[in-house]
C-alpha cells in the first residue's frame, strides 16, 4: 500500500503504456481496489485513465509525451492503453495483462 502512495505522487509519467507508463501504473490502483475494496483506489485509477484519456494525445503530438519506441505495442504503447480502458469497465475483474491470474 505504500507503493501505491508512491505511484499516486510520482505516476505521472511521460509514457502511455503499461510497461514504463501511466496505463502500468493506473494498474497499481486496480490491483489495490480488488484487494482490498478501497474506493480511494479506485478514484486514482479513475484519475490517471482520465488523466490519459483527456490529455495523451495531445502531449504525445506536443512531444511532451512519449507514446513508446513501439506506438500500438501492448506494453510500450497505445495498446495497453486501450486495454487499461477496457479494464476500467469492470475494475473488479481487471488483472494486469500476462502476470496476474
Amino acid at each position: 500500500m505504500e507503493a501505491g502512495e508512491v505511484v499516486w505522487n510520482r505516476g505521472l509519467l511521460k509514457r502511455v503504456g503499461i510497461c514504463h507508463g501511466i496505463s502500468g501504473n493506473t494498474y497499481v490502483f486496480l490491483s489495490l481496489y480488488r484487494l482490498t475494496g478501497k474506493p480511494e483506489y479506485l478514484y486514482r485509477a479513475k484519475a490517471f485513465a482520465s488523466f490519459l484519456l483527456d490529455k495523451s494525445e495531445k502531449l504525445i503530438s506536443e512531444g511532451k509525451m512519449q507514446g513508446g519506441d513501439r506506438p500500438f505495442s501492448l506494453f510500450e504503447g497505445i495498446g495497453g492503453m486501450a486495454y487499461m480502458f477496457l479494464d476500467m469497465n469492470e475494475p473488479t475483474q481487471a488483472l494486469f495483462p500476462g502476470y496476474e491470474l
